[in-house]
């Protein structure tokens, strides 16, 4: 997983890839030097490309590994029931407070 896509890599035993499968994630700038993305954009498209890529896979894996961004954050509102990813490159202050983004996903 990455600032903006998701991807699996399918090595064979001796670390040859043969296979690689990548998703653009969406950025939302909800506001000027915001940086969001939607915690559902990244699983669905982690779902999609490791099941793309198992379904074109000769052989069952005998090993998974899996990485993610530390940089990110997910962040909660509990006013609006909203959940963000909040990211690295994302430029806004948080004085001690929760960050506030749109009020719904996509808006």
């Amino acid at each position: 997983q990455g600032t903006t896509s998701s991807r699996a890599i399918l090595f064979s035993q001796a670390g040859e890839v043969l296979d690689i499968q990548q998703k653009e994630l969406p950025l939302y700038y909800p506001q000027k030097g915001w940086v969001e993305q939607r915690p559902d954009d990244m699983w669905n498209d982690v779902r999609d490309c490791c099941t793309k890529m198992l379904n074109q896979a000769a052989q069952r894996p005998v090993a998974i590994g899996i990485t993610n961004q530390r940089e990110t954050t997910i962040v909660w509102d509990r006013k609006n029931r909203r959940v963000s990813l909040i990211t690295r490159l994302s430029a806004r202050p948080t004085h001690g407070r929760v960050m506030q983004g749109p009020e719904k996903p996509g808006a």
